[in-house]
């Protein structure tokens, strides 16, 4: 039975040795009808690798996350088409050979409920408690004691672990290894820098004829015209498109007009323009307008660069209130970013360590403990003093019937099928039942 169980394993872990203990072997259950009447929910296919896939193979691959049973209809240089024997259609991708998990070569029906049965907690608990009871023969009961040998106790604390590794690992395995965060970065920054020089009127207050940005205020009275200054420029990812320049005068809530306009013009990453402001033209304009309208008011001159780069826009605006006896310059800087979505993984962590070493430890610790229940349920041995735990007698009393036996392990037999006590008197070791005795002399 032992070199049975040895062959067994050894045909198992040569021939189909799973993926996961880095074989070339698949089990997969079928979910759902498309291979019908080949296969149907709940069977098990075992499928392996191989070199070459021909038309009318029955493949496994995963798409999207899916295990996908299905059969192979047309072979081309770009891959392999599949459909469902139940499907009316063939599957609207093309495999590649490496996308191939392997060739189907065993099937067995209904299997797959049992297997899917056997990954749950109470599914592990249950098959372990079969597999403690067949591997564990021998407990015994004598005169309403039971006891259990050296063997059967590793046995027991082995087979006891494997179900505390079992089901842990079942609610390890239903976590996800890593979480998905979507986060934004800033793909682009683009700049948009105004900057100006007012010329003035020679003066006493001054006593220049040029102002910059933070030098003074800009009287009315003093200024002949504005040199403006327009920067562009961007940073990260490089910046290609067009521009065009609209200057406006307007009355805030009662109308605006374009006064200039700069066509469009490409660039590449930054450009740059002067656009000079008289303000005497303008104020001309603003009083054949108001004696148009009747309407007069605060005034406001916009200069708006209109920057398009791919489907983005840019338009940073250059606001001078005019009209007053000062002339007031707003919103010198502009920043606009541009972000694009990315996802990033982050590994989930139990404690200190990470979801999926703790998947790796649980398989391997899972593996080691069934090489060891193996181990000790194949080649290790009940010693012979285990066996004949006995009372002691002084005699050995005379019966009807005496059979002799060969081994210690035959009269431990007779012991835990009678349920009888197992006697010693020096080297001689037996059972009492009714007129028989059962008898084996240790050597």
């Amino acid at each position: 039975m032992r070199l049975i169980i040895i062959l067994l394993v050894v045909f198992w872990l040569i021939f189909l040795r799973p993926t996961f203990l880095l074989g070339d072997t698949s089990y997969i259950i079928v979910v759902g009808h498309s291979m019908e009447p080949t296969f149907y929910h709940g069977d098990l296919v075992i499928a392996k690798k191989s070199d070459n896939y021909t038309n009318g193979d029955i493949i496994v691959y995963k798409h999207r996350d899916t295990y996908v049973v299905h059969r192979i209809v047309e072979v081309t240089d770009k891959g392999y088409r599949t459909q469902g024997d139940n499907n009316p259609n063939p599957d609207p991708w093309l495999l590649r050979k490496e996308d191939v998990l392997g060739k189907a070569i065993i099937h067995v029906p209904y299997f797959g409920y049992i297997l899917a049965f056997a990954r749950t907690p109470v599914g592990v608990f249950f098959i372990s408690f079969i597999f403690l009871l067949t591997l564990m023969p021998g407990m015994t009961e004598r005169r309403g004691e039971m006891y259990l040998t050296k063997k059967q106790m590793i046995l027991a604390f082995l087979i006891g672990t494997f179900i505390v590794l079992a089901i842990a690992s079942g609610f390890v395995n239903r976590m996800d290894e890593k979480t998905a965060i979507r986060i934004e970065e800033v793909e682009q920054r683009h700049y948009g820098n105004f900057s100006y020089v007012a010329h003035l009127k020679p003066n006493v207050l001054y006593g220049k004829t040029e102002l910059r940005p933070g030098e003074g205020a800009i009287y009315s009275n003093l200024l002949e015209f504005l040199l403006i200054r327009f920067n562009y420029r961007s940073e990260g990812k490089e910046a290609f498109g067009n521009y065009s320049v609209h200057v406006y005068i307007e009355n805030p809530d009662e109308w605006i007009k374009e006064i200039d306009y700069i066509p469009k013009k490409s660039f590449r990453n930054s450009f740059g323009f002067n656009y000079t402001l008289n303000l005497s033209e303008i104020q001309r304009l603003i009083e054949i307008i108001e004696e148009e309208t009747g309407v007069s008011g605060s005034y406001r001159v916009k200069i708006v660069p209109e920057i398009e780069f791919g489907r983005e826009k840019f338009e940073p605006s250059l606001n001078i209130s005019i009209g007053g006896k000062v002339i007031d310059i707003k919103k010198l800087n502009h920043v606009r970013n541009i972000t694009a979505e990315r996802t990033v993984f982050i590994d989930n962590k139990i404690g200190f360590l990470s979801v999926s070493l703790l998947k790796k430890i649980m398989l391997f610790c899972s593996i080691a403990n069934i090489i060891a229940i193996s181990y000790v349920a194949v080649f290790m041995r009940t010693s012979e003093e285990e066996m004949l735990r006995a009372v002691e007698s002084e005699t050995v009393p005379k019966t009807e019937k005496v059979i002799r036996l060969k081994s210690a392990k035959d009269l431990a037999k007779i012991a835990q099928n009678t349920g009888k006590q197992i006697i010693k008197c020096k080297d001689v070791y037996y059972i009492l039942d009714g007129d028989i005795r059962y008898e084996f002399k240790k050597s």
